[in-house]
């Protein structure tokens, strides 16, 4: 039962951040590559270390694309020479893995993928391993066992490395509770409820704390810092940040926001995306709030979000104004926090004493955000500009 609460919380959390989860990309058909790959992935980097070889091992030697080519390979060329490695532990597991996997009379890549759908084989990889029949072959566990079937493409396999488990954590659940093998069934359990294969999943979270790293650290680079930072967060996260700042009254309000009955409709026809409708409205209720409150600077847990995520979350908001349930939501609460700020009495004497309510639809403010970003101005101030630019054109 708590597998399932957890897969829940990453379900979640999937689809609040927004990574998309496309098919992975069809497997390698080269054994040797694939069983190079899987050795020497074990603690080294794999864009600089690992990929290079495996790419020259496919490029140099096509006949080590079976078991029994590599096999040959191995006695004429050696096993340094193929993997273009120094190191005696990988050139020995590697050597040894082939000889495995010829003794269990695989020969090509569909014997191997065939081989390795059965977690008792893929058991039996692992160095740990209890069965009597178990490969005997050192420096393989969890990780890299479940890595040669995430290889071959097999659609339940799932890899619970370091970026999974960060990822895993983001969403708000516990890693260290777990072992192994609950993190890896709460991952495919995620897939399933999101209708998808856990091997894209994996494939897509690894992308996506990837892609999340790069950016996070040119940002950090930017501000002359070293320490690592997030981007996104989540409802509860962001209510917790509005109760920090002592907008109890206000969260109250956003945890009052009830779903309006054509986003249920949607969400029971399957419409993609609308199950997380209502969680992102509430996001934008608390971005719309800090805005109010004048903090611009700061977000939750120090986490720094795309400005396109922000205006997605504000715009998910303002559709939920625009139904019958927002519009007795804002009737209900009348949240001080939607009203325009009032001037302050040391503020410039020439400061307008008026304000205009221009009423825009959800797109058209999302797209008057997105465009005042460019311009690294608040979308108010460029709407002005745009007002009074106008005026001057008519001869106002």
């Amino acid at each position: 039962m708590q597998r399932e609460v957890e897969a829940q919380k990453l379900v979640d959390y999937v689809a609040q951040i927004g990574p998309q989860v496309p098919v992975r990309t069809p497997p390698e058909r080269h054994v040797g590559a694939i069983i190079a790959d899987a050795v020497l992935q074990v603690g080294h980097r794999w864009k600089t270390h690992v990929c290079p070889r495996v790419q020259r091992l496919k490029r140099l030697y096509p006949e080590a694309d079976t078991v029994p080519g590599l096999s040959r390979l191995i006695e004429t060329r050696g096993t340094g020479e193929l993997l273009n490695w120094k190191g005696k532990a990988e050139q020995q597991v590697f050597s040894m893995t082939v000889a495995f996997f010829h003794n269990e009379g695989i020969k090509t890549f569909d014997d191997l993928r065939k081989w390795l759908k059965s977690y008792i084989n893929r058991d039996r990889l692992m160095t740990k391993s209890a069965r009597k029949d178990k490969a005997g072959i050192p420096r393989i566990a969890d990780r890299t066992a479940d890595y040669y079937r995430v290889l071959v493409g097999i659609p339940d396999a799932v890899k619970v490395d370091s970026r999974v488990k960060q990822f895993l954590s983001d969403a708000g659940i516990e890693v260290k509770k777990y072992d192994y093998e609950d993190l890896r069934a709460i991952v495919q359990m995620a897939a399933a409820e999101l209708g998808k294969r856990p091997l894209d999943l994996d494939w897509a979270i690894w992308n996506y704390q990837e892609a999340r790293t790069k950016r996070v650290n040119s940002f950090e680079r930017s501000r002359g810092e070293g320490q690592m930072q997030h981007e996104y967060f989540t409802p509860k996260q962001a209510c917790e940040f509005s109760q920090q700042h002592g907008f109890t009254d206000a969260v109250t309000a956003i945890q009052a926001m009830q779903e309006p009955k054509d986003w249920v409709q949607a969400r029971e026809n399957g419409v993609k995306g609308a199950k997380w409708w209502l969680t992102r409205a509430r996001i934008g209720a608390n971005i719309l709030l800090w805005e109010h409150a004048g903090i611009v600077s700061e977000y939750p847990l120090g986490r720094h979000p795309g400005g396109d995520w922000l205006a997605e979350r504000r715009s998910k908001f303002y559709d939920f104004l625009e139904t019958p349930t927002g519009r007795q939501w804002l009737a209900n609460h009348n949240p001080p926090w939607l009203q325009r700020p009032r001037r302050q009495p040391n503020q410039d004497a020439a400061t307008p004493d008026k304000g205009l309510l221009v009423d825009l639809t959800s797109a058209e403010i999302a797209r008057l955000e997105k465009i005042a970003r460019e311009f690294r101005i608040a979308p108010a101030a460029l709407a002005r500009m745009w007002i009074l630019e106008r005026i001057r054109q008519i001869g106002g």
